[in-house]
């Protein structure tokens, strides 16, 4: 016989120690047939018996080593050889067993274990010389049937694994979609949720162009830490003059606010909108298409039209921060709700231009939904903002005072720094250990 050649690949060569349950020697019940079999020898000997007293005496035999030599003694089935096959792999399926309950499939702990082998080759290595079921590793020498088939098993439960996790997945995703349709519904009177390959209307090139103001002006505009630590960390930021977050939170015309939302008391943020009317408020980093500073005249410009008026007559608009917006001035026109659900959160995206007269959504180019989504690398914003809203859960069960106190940490970052006479852009932490260290302060506030 040839030398079996072994596979370059991660291998279990004999079925011993925590690999000792692939053994048919291992000791479990088998239910076959409405008949309980100790362990696979027993059911595989018993099997092999043409005579049912023969059958009987192996099944009364504890030690299965002894079963191997007494049954030798047994007169055998015929065509035997033809058979074993399909009599092992029967005894394999009912030892690495699974079960249905209530359209859940539910796997034995011998199942689990199987699979937890991943794709790790398996090899019956003896030393007895079963060149059949296994290898000889004295001479490397044999089939090793019992690997392939136990092999064979476990790609057959990954599948079953992959199918109920992709039959469970799409049931939870029906009802988080409900529930966000539902809530979508709810605020903002939209019926249709976007799918990933579905495409929208936009061009980018006219939001900047031929802007007239409608996302900025009488419309609140939220802020994130991260929003934040992007203008500060930007050239375009420093440009401006907003190098620090000191800048943007403290003066006669810091474009930023922070305070405890009421009812809830959690820290939020927002541009703080120059007010002109009881009617009127535009964002500080809206200015005219070409970037004059004149608010004034601009003002009065909108003041002596109504949004009534046609597009053209409008003044243009420029974004100061255009390419490091924050994550809600970004995102439009698309939307994102989540819908968290058996401890997963569900993603769903809906259209929400700021008007119908949106000239930036008049037009006839076509952005597939996750293109977009990659284009302004929402998710990194999403993803970021997540970390944010951990924080605030955490704050749930902290004092005002103290809520107030993370705010300032959340948002004016900068201030402890530079009260300790260091420079920010240099002793800023990364995004990531912010919060982290922001995070570990209140997890040890909370332990007092």
């Amino acid at each position: 016989m040839k030398k079996y050649k072994f596979p370059s690949k991660s291998t279990i060569k004999e079925f011993v120690g925590e690999y000792e349950f692939l053994n048919n020697d291992f000791l479990v019940s088998i239910k076959i047939n409405n008949v309980f079999f100790p362990s696979i020898t027993h059911y595989y000997y018993a099997s092999r018996c043409k005579n049912v007293p023969d059958y009987k005496k192996v099944l009364a035999i504890s030690d299965c080593k002894l079963i191997k030599k007494i049954a030798e003694k047994y007169e055998i089935k015929p065509d035997w050889d033809k058979k074993r096959l399909n009599v092992m792999l029967n005894g394999l399926k009912a030892k690495f067993k699974f079960k249905r309950k209530k359209r859940k499939i539910i796997f034995s702990e011998l199942a689990k274990k199987l699979l937890l082998t991943d794709n790790i080759y398996l090899i019956n290595g003896n030393h007895n010389g079963d060149l059949f079921w296994g290898i000889d590793l004295r001479t490397d020498e044999g089939q090793n049937y019992l690997g392939r088939l136990l092999m064979r098993i476990r790609e057959d439960l990954k599948k079953k694994k992959i199918n109920e996790e992709k039959r469970v997945l799409n049931r939870e995703y029906k009802e988080a979609l409900g529930i966000a349709k539902k809530k979508v519904r709810q605020l903002y009177e939209i019926n249709e949720l976007i799918e990933n390959d579905d495409y929208i209307p936009f061009d980018g090139k006219k939001c900047i162009t031929h802007c007239i103001g409608r996302c900025c002006i009488n419309t609140p505009v939220q802020i994130n830490t991260y929003d934040i630590y992007a203008i500060v960390s930007s050239k375009q930021g420093h440009a401006l003059g907003f190098e620090n977050t000191m800048k943007l939170f403290e003066g006669p015309n810091a474009p930023f606010i922070y305070f405890l939302e009421k009812g809830s008391n959690i820290p939020i943020c927002y541009i703080d909108f120059i007010q002109y009317h009881t009617n009127f408020s535009i964002c500080p980093f809206a200015v005219e298409s070409n970037k004059s500073l004149d608010k004034v005249n601009l003002i009065d410009q909108y003041f002596r039209r109504t949004f009534n008026s046609r597009s053209k007559d409008m003044p243009h608009l420029f974004c100061l921060i255009h390419n490091i917006k924050p994550t809600i001035c970004r995102s439009s026109p698309i939307s994102r709700i989540q819908v968290s659900l058996n401890y997963k959160d569900y993603s769903f995206y809906f259209f929400n231009p700021p008007s119908s007269k949106c000239p930036a959504i008049d037009t006839t180019k076509k952005w597939k939904l996750e293109d977009y989504i990659n284009k302004w690398d929402l998710e990194k914003f999403y993803l970021n903002r997540g970390k944010i809203i951990q924080i605030i859960e955490l704050l749930a069960y902290s004092t005002l005072d103290y809520r107030l106190k993370i705010a300032e940490k959340l948002f004016n970052f900068d201030k402890e720094t530079i009260k300790n006479g260091l420079d920010p852009s240099r002793h800023r932490p990364s995004f990531d250990q912010l919060i982290k260290n922001i995070k570990e302060e209140i997890l040890n506030f909370l332990e007092l």
